[in-house]
């Protein structure tokens, strides 16, 4: 059997993604997301003594060891290690940003599809109304398909 050991940190998002293209032989299309802001948080505010004090070993030693033990697994993946991977983060970054942003709005808003030029990173990548309507659903659309696919796996599994 083949296996895979990837670890994904959310605060290494970007390079955890590039990361699993590269091993996984995906396109640069098959990774772009778009971030929502999911609520607000007013009413859950924490100090950062409370937050410091709650993420301390001597309150959650579990959780710490978790991430240390993590976060040590990542930053020994080769390809963290190479300069030119770094580049293409900060490329991918951005163009990830610009296409949310402003390509598949464009895109959406005038039902034409564009391309995006080849790179070093990169193959043509051809940006159409189909992708850009899947990747800027809405907050409400998203939520139905994850309860549906959420309830869908409670249906299918037995304890």
């Amino acid at each position: 059997m083949f296996r895979i050991d990837i670890a994904i940190l959310n605060d290494q998002y970007d390079p955890s993604l590039l990361i699993l293209k590269k091993r996984l032989c995906w396109e640069y299309k098959e990774i772009f997301y778009h971030t929502y802001t999911v609520g607000t948080y007013k009413s859950a505010y924490i100090s950062e003594a409370a937050r410091t004090k709650l993420l301390s070993p001597e309150y959650n030693l579990g959780e710490k060891l978790l991430y240390d033990a993590i976060n040590r697994t990542w930053w020994q993946q080769p390809e963290v290690a190479d300069p030119h991977f770094w580049k293409e983060v900060a490329y991918f970054t951005n163009l990830n940003k610009r296409i949310s942003a402003e390509v598949c709005v464009k895109v959406k808003n005038t039902n034409l599809p564009k391309s995006i030029p080849a790179t070093v990173f990169h193959d043509r990548i051809e940006i159409d109304v189909k992708f850009c309507c899947m990747l800027l659903k809405n907050k409400t659309t998203l939520k139905g398909i994850m309860d549906k696919y959420i309830k869908g796996l409670r249906n299918s599994t037995t304890l």
